[in-house]
C-alpha cells in the first residue's frame, strides 16, 4: 500500500495524459483519508521516513501530515495516545539524524498537528506534553527549538488568540487548557524564552520567540516575565535590524495586557518605554513608524489608567509630559504613514483632557497646536495622484479636528496663536512666491 500511496499522490499533483487514470488515483487518495487502514499506514509511513532516511517528495509528505491532521478528531483516546507517542519519537528522529530539510510550510503543517494533538492529551493522556517540548531547548538544538516555537505559536491561534470567533463549548476547552498551561508549565516556558532570546542569534529563532512572547502575555502572569534585566534584554535587541520591528510588536502586547489601572502604571514606570523610543535615532521609516505605534500604545494605555482612576492624575501626567515630545516628533514627521499612528493618542488624550482640566496646559496645547496646523500644510504636487488626494483629504479632516478641539478647550489660545502663524505663513509665501505649501 505504501507505494499505492506514493503513485496516487504523484499523479494527482503532477496530472497524467490518461484522465481515467487521475481520476482512479483521486478515489484512491480519498479513501486513503476517509479509512482508519489509511490513516494508520500514513502514521507508519512517517515514522518510518524518520528512522529508515527515507525523502518523501514534499507534496506526498503534505499530504501524509493531512490524513493525519483529518483523522486525529476520530480517535479514541488509546489511539490518541500512540499518535502522540509516534509524533515525538518522529520528532526525536528528525532531529537527532539532522533531517531537518523541510519546506517552511511544511514544518508548520506538523506544528498544527502536534497543537490539535495537545489538545486531546495534555489534559489526562499526556501531562507532560510541554514538557517534552522543553526538552528541545535543553538540547540546544536549532531545529528543535525551532519546532518547539512553532507548534507554542500553534497552540496560541487555537486557544489563545481572540480574533478568531469560537462557539462556547470550543472556548470552554480552550479556557481549561490555558489554566492547566499556567499552573504546570507556564514557570517553565517563561524560563525557555529568556534562554533563546539570550543564546540564539539565528533571526527567524529570536523572532518566532518575541512572538510566542507577544502572544502568550496576555493570559499569562506577567509578574513571571516582566524583569528589569530581561527588559533590558528585549530592549537591546531594538538595535537589531532583522528583529527590531517584531520587538515593537512585542512590546505592544506587554503594555496592551489588561489589568489594575494602579498595576499598569507601575508596569508603565518599570518599562520606562517613553525613555527607551526617545534615545532610538533611526533613518529606517519602517521602524520609525513601528516606533510611532509603540508611542501610541503607551499614550493609549496611560489614558485608560487616568480614565478608570482619575486619582492617579499627578503619576500619570508626569508620564505625558515626558512622552509627548517624542508624540510631536511623529506627528511632525513629513511622512504621513508615521504621522498617522499617533492620531489615537492625541484624539484620547483630548477627550480625557476635556473632563481633566490639568491636562489641557497652554504649554502642550500651543505645542500641539502648531504641529498640527503645520502638518495641514501641503505642497501642491500631493495632489498628483487620486488615491494620494482622498487619504490627505483624510489627514486634514483629523488633524482639523484636533484643531478644533484644541479650540473648544481653549479658545483665548487659539484666537490668539492661529492667526500669529498664518501671518507668519503668509510672510513666508511673499518672500518665497515660488512655494505655496497651503
Amino acid at each position: 500500500m505504501d507505494q499505492q500511496i506514493q503513485q496516487a499522490v504523484e499523479i494527482a499533483l503532477l496530472g497524467t495524459s490518461d484522465p481515467a487514470l487521475k481520476n482512479q488515483a483521486i478515489t484512491f487518495i480519498t479513501e486513503v483519508k476517509a479509512t482508519e487502514q489509511g490513516y494508520k499506514k500514513c502514521v507508519d509511513l512517517l515514522l518510518d521516513s524518520s528512522l529508515k532516511g527515507n525523502v518523501f517528495s514534499e507534496g506526498l509528505k503534505f499530504f501524509i501530515l493531512l490524513v493525519i491532521d483529518e483523522n486525529i478528531e476520530r480517535l479514541s483516546p488509546e489511539q490518541l495516545f500512540a499518535l502522540d507517542a509516534s509524533l515525538f519519537k518522529y520528532l526525536e528522529n528528525v532531529l537527532l539524524k539532522g533531517n531537518d530539510s523541510d519546506p517552511v510550510f511544511l514544518k508548520n503543517k506538523f506544528a498544527d498537528i502536534l497543537c490539535r494533538l495537545f489538545c486531546h492529551v495534555y489534559p489526562l493522556l499526556n501531562v507532560s506534553f510541554l514538557s517534552n517540548l522543553l526538552l528541545s531547548v535543553q538540547s540546544k538544538n536549532i531545529a528543535s527549538i525551532d519546532y518547539y516555537l512553532r507548534v507554542l505559536i500553534a497552540i496560541h491561534f487555537e486557544i489563545g488568540d481572540k480574533l478568531i470567533a469560537r462557539a462556547d463549548g470550543a472556548q470552554d476547552r480552550n479556557n481549561r487548557l490555558k489554566d492547566l498551561i499556567r499552573d504546570r508549565d507556564m514557570v517553565a516556558l517563561v524560563s525557555s524564552w529568556k534562554i533563546i532570546l539570550l543564546e540564539f542569534k539565528d533571526p527567524v529563532i529570536a523572532d518566532n520567540c518575541l512572538k510566542v512572547i507577544g502572544y502568550y502575555i496576555d493570559w499569562m502572569e506577567i509578574t513571571l516575565f516582566i524583569q528589569k534585566d530581561f527588559l533590558d534584554d528585549i530592549y537591546g535587541l531594538l538595535y537589531n535590524t532583522d528583529l527590531r520591528i517584531q520587538v515593537c510588536s512585542t512590546i505592544i502586547e506587554i503594555i496592551s495586557k489588561k489589568m489594575k489601572p494602579a498595576n499598569k502604571l507601575q508596569l508603565i514606570n518599570l518599562m520606562d518605554l517613553a525613555s527607551v523610543v526617545s534615545s532610538l535615532d533611526d533613518s529606517d521609516l519602517d521602524f520609525i513608524e513601528n516606533l510611532a505605534k509603540l508611542s501610541n500604545q503607551i499614550g493609549l494605555e496611560l489614558s485608560v489608567v487616568l480614565e478608570n482612576e482619575p486619582l492617579l492624575l499627578l503619576e500619570v501626567n508626569t508620564h505625558f509630559l515626558k512622552l509627548w515630545p517624542t508624540v510631536l516628533d511623529f506627528l511632525g514627521n513629513e511622512y504621513d504613514d508615521i504621522s498617522q499612528q499617533v492620531f489615537p493618542f492625541i484624539q484620547q488624550y483630548l477627550f480625557v483632557a476635556k473632563k481633566v482640566s490639568a491636562l489641557a496646559s497652554d504649554d502642550l496645547l500651543l505645542s500641539l497646536l502648531k504641529k498640527i496646523i503645520d502638518k495641514m500644510k501641503h505642497d501642491v504636487d500631493s495632489f498628483d495622484m487620486e488615491d494620494e488626494d482622498e487619504q490627505l483629504f483624510e489627514i486634514r479632516r483629523k488633524l482639523k479636528t484636533f484643531q478644533d478641539t484644541i479650540a473648544g478647550l481653549h479658545p483665548a489660545l487659539y484666537l490668539e496663536i492661529v492667526p500669529m502663524i498664518v501671518n507668519s505663513s503668509i510672510f513666508s509665501v511673499l518672500s518665497t512666491p515660488s512655494i505655496n505649501d497651503w
